[in-house]
């Protein structure tokens, strides 16, 4: 598996310019420190842009987006490339497009890279249940599981709802075939028996007899109709002819006669008189009488006005002889219908017909409509009872199958997880030993709660009790160990050759923890000594200054430390290659001029952190003050009383190295670092380069005695019951034997 070697950052967060990181290949555990601002986000977030396509910390922040805070000050979307390169020699780039989506492009698969910031170690340990299983999430894959198991919940419920819907639907008929039921009268039996023998009564003698009903009833309303069309022609038959009779008394038909030639003569001498109105002559024509012509003339309009009524008497005479001979048409036609309304009426076996037939045959008719559509909704509801009856016991089935599928997927499910958090919960508990030596507390296990599809519990011992929640009873040092532990068990069980980012996760553990989650790390981290380790590369950033420091004071092989200076806008991320204070030390005295004060001092600093972790390790006779300020004098004193006879015996072929004559040595003259290296004295004229650099060289002989050369740990570490001790761990080749 593939380690980075090289981490190039452009326009991307801190690193306004071109900022580059490279780490030794040979040396698995990078410790980068930098205080706060310094661009260790801006590491951190460069490993998961590349490596997992994510904008970085900035997710877990509100108010933020990839498009508006991963491009450093000034630059554009489009300008943000972050570069790594590994130890294959493959080189990932990742972009943002102008939207702030992650591009990465690379030659084959990139390697993966689990990344733990403290604020998701807090998740883990504080969080509810629930969302301290959405930090694992992406780290136990059964994504696809749950969204089948959702869909199965889905059907289910949907099912059940289908199900309350045809039991709704079965009460309904049911009601149904009761009102049915109650309105025939019949005794309260067995419904559905009853509605079956019901439907199973023939209907063509009932619907004959509709057909009759309804036959019979158009002949007697057809025949009660044509009875009356023929009154009423007989009334206006009768009528017409008492009309006619009354003209025909009023005036005679000679009369009439006389009247039509008299009015014409009339009409002619009124036009002779008109004509010879000039004439003085008053004598008549015929008779030769005297007349007077406009008498005669006024006798002659009379007459005729009298000709005109008999002329309109006349006509409504041959009007009403007219209506007459109507009226007898239509009596005949009536008449003749009627009749034959009685022939068809004679066929329905009845003697007279009547309204109160009519009515009764109307009753008797409406009584088997109502018989037969009461048969026809009882078919209905009795055939929609059974479908939703077959309906329902379909959904029964059905449900039953899907319960099965869900709880056998849910347990497999279940299963498999709980398989997982079984196997990282004693995976986590064996780390936690690693860092808790000895202490009655620890992780007992990892329960997913059955009642929810993502919720996961922690369960853990505090001095003898069980299935206690450690966050009302651990400190927050042990919660934070914890939380490592078990995410750094889970990121083992199931991604166990995924690169390793700590993001700034230990703020609260001291310093004897500290250098156990060391041991922890070089165990778990793939070496020439550890080869079936999980993890090819694990990379800590830290702003805890104690953590460097620690480092710098041992010289473990397979560690580099690195220390990120100050950041500016101008420069940007700056990264120092920091070496350990006995190769520090080393180099000053191998400059030609030996700065003197310089190698006295840091002789001293280190002298004091050599003897001050020996004597609290070994728990030597040492008065303790709370703020750790000690003088030289006193620390070697102690060191040189318990450990004068200890002897350093290297993997062979090295030869033993006795402490006595080191220690005697550098009682005699520590008065150096101070004369020299911390305080102005005169007395410090007196004292010769060679004493400051054999005071340095004796510094460096206890270093190497107190040193393993193999894994650079403390020489003095591990205890055995013979009184002996070893630099223990994986390695354990460095001993310390007492003469």
């Amino acid at each position: 598996m593939p380690v980075v070697r090289r981490i190039a950052m452009q326009n991307f967060r801190g690193s306004a310019h071109r900022s580059m990181i490279e780490f030794d290949a040979q040396r698995p555990i990078a410790l980068i420190f930098g205080e706060n601002g310094t661009g260790k986000s801006t590491i951190v977030d460069a490993l998961d842009m590349v490596c997992n396509a994510l904008p970085g910390s900035i997710a877990e922040r509100s108010g933020t987006s990839a498009q508006k805070h991963l491009p450093a000050i000034g630059s554009a979307p489009a300008q943000v490339e972050v570069e790594i390169e590994f130890g294959n020699g493959d080189i990932w780039t990742g972009r943002l497009t102008d939207g702030g989506k992650v591009r990465v492009a690379g030659p084959s698969a990139s390697p993966t890279v689990c990344i733990l910031r403290r604020r998701s170690l807090l998740k883990l340990t504080e969080s509810a249940p629930s969302e301290r299983y959405g930090q694992l999430k992406r780290l136990i894959d059964v994504e696809n599981v749950e969204k089948a198991e959702k869909r199965l919940a889905d059907a289910l419920n949907q099912t059940n709802t289908k199900l309350n819907e045809t039991a709704q639907r079965l009460l309904q008929e049911q009601e149904r075939l009761k009102t049915f039921r109650c309105g025939a009268g019949a005794p309260d039996t067995n419904l559905l028996t009853w509605a079956k023998a019901q439907a199973a009564i023939p209907r063509d003698d009932v619907q004959s007899r509709v057909g009759e009903l309804e036959q019979c009833l158009d002949i007697l309303r057809q025949l009660l109709h044509s009875e009356t069309n023929a009154e009423q022609a007989k009334s206006m038959h009768e009528q017409a002819q008492q009309n006619l009779q009354k003209l025909e008394e009023t005036m005679g038909s000679s009369t009439q006669e006389l009247e039509t030639s008299l009015v014409s003569l009339l009409e002619h001498a009124g036009q002779h008189l008109t004509r010879t109105a000039a004439v003085t002559d008053d004598t008549c024509p015929l008779c030769q009488q005297a007349v007077s012509t406009p008498e005669l003339q006024a006798q002659i309009a009379q007459r005729l006005r009298l000709a005109e009524q008999v002329r309109i008497q006349n006509q409504e005479r041959h009007a009403a002889q007219e209506a007459v001979h109507q009226a007898a048409t239509r009596l005949g036609i009536r008449q003749q219908e009627y009749q034959q309304a009685r022939l068809q009426f004679a066929g329905t076996g009845q003697d007279e017909p009547s309204v109160a037939l009519l009515h009764h045959w109307k009753a008797e008719l409406a009584g088997l409509r109502t018989t037969l559509e009461d048969q026809r909704g009882i078919c209905a509801s009795l055939h929609a009872h059974e479908e939703a009856e077959a309906r329902g016991q379909e959904l029964q089935r059905l449900k039953e199958r899907l319960e099965a599928m869900l709880h056998t997927m849910r347990d497999t499910r279940r299963t498999f997880v709980q398989g997982i958090f079984d196997a990282v919960a004693a995976e986590a508990q064996r780390l936690y030993q690693v860092v808790h030596p000895r202490e009655p507390l620890g992780l007992r296990g990892l329960q997913i709660d059955p009642e929810r599809r993502a919720s996961l519990h922690q369960v853990a011992t505090f001095h003898g009790h069980d299935d206690i929640l450690p966050q009302g009873f651990y400190s927050e040092a042990h919660l934070d160990t914890l939380g490592f532990c078990f995410w750094l068990a889970v990121v083992k069980y199931t991604t166990p050759n995924a690169i390793i980012v700590l993001d700034d996760v230990f703020t609260s553990v001291d310093a004897a923890h500290l250098s156990r989650i060391d041991d922890l790390l070089r165990t778990e981290v793939r070496t020439r000594r550890t080869p079936q380790a999980a993890f090819p590369q694990i990379i800590v950033v830290t702003h805890y200054r104690g953590w460097l420091d620690r480092l710098r004071n041992e010289t473990p092989d397979s560690i580099e430390v690195k220390e990120l200076l100050k950041w500016t806008l101008e420069h940007g991320i700056q990264v120092h290659n920091t070496l350990p204070h006995t190769a520090e030390l080393k180099g000053k005295l191998q400059t030609p001029h030996l700065e003197r004060d310089t190698v006295a001092s840091k002789s001293g600093v280190m002298l004091e952190r050599l003897l001050d972790d020996l004597t609290m390790t070994l728990q030597l006779d040492f008065p303790r003050v709370p703020r750790g300020e000690y003088t030289l004098d006193p620390l070697l004193r102690s060191a040189s009383k318990a450990a004068r006879r200890f002897v350093t015996q290297p993997p062979v072929p090295a030869a033993p190295q006795a402490w006595q004559p080191v220690l005697d040595r550098l009682n005699s003259m520590v008065f150096i670092r101070n004369q020299v290296g911390a305080h102005f004295s005169l007395g410090a004229l007196d004292i010769t380069d060679d004493d400051v650099r054999e005071l340095a060289e004796m510094t460096l002989a206890l270093a190497n005695r107190m040193t393993c050369p193999v894994c650079g740990g403390r020489t003095y570490r591990k205890k055995y019951e013979d009184g002996s001790y070893s630099c223990g761990g994986l390695c354990g080749q460095t001993r310390i034997w007492t003469s």
